[in-house]
């Protein structure tokens, strides 16, 4: 039939050779594409446990941090009361009747 038609004989066996070829080529696409789904997977995984480890030491020294600035918040307010102000005036032995001065 394909010699009838002008199409040789080396013609003829060749075109199915060349459809199997188109064909394992698209195979070879799609695994190709379905690998490289699947690093992006993998690395996105990775990336994603990296970002939770970071995530998680953050927030331990967030928390560390938000311990030590209530114990300074209660230290602060505890040198600032009138009572140990006046324990330390007697301690160092000053005068009661000495005039305020506001600097602000």
């Amino acid at each position: 039939m394909n010699v009838q038609e002008g199409i040789g004989v080396r013609q003829a066996l060749a075109l199915p050779k060349l459809g199997r070829m188109v064909v394992l080529g698209r195979y070879v696409a799609y695994i190709v594409g379905l690998a490289a789904c699947m690093l992006v997977c993998v690395w996105v995984r990775i990336d994603a446990r990296e970002a939770a480890l970071e995530i998680s030491g953050a927030l331990s020294l967030l928390e560390r941090a938000e311990i030590e600035n209530e114990r300074l918040v209660l230290e602060l307010a505890s040198l600032e009361s009138v009572t140990t102000l006046r324990e330390k005036a007697q301690a160092l032995e000053l005068d009661d009747n000495a005039p305020v001065i506001e600097v602000w």
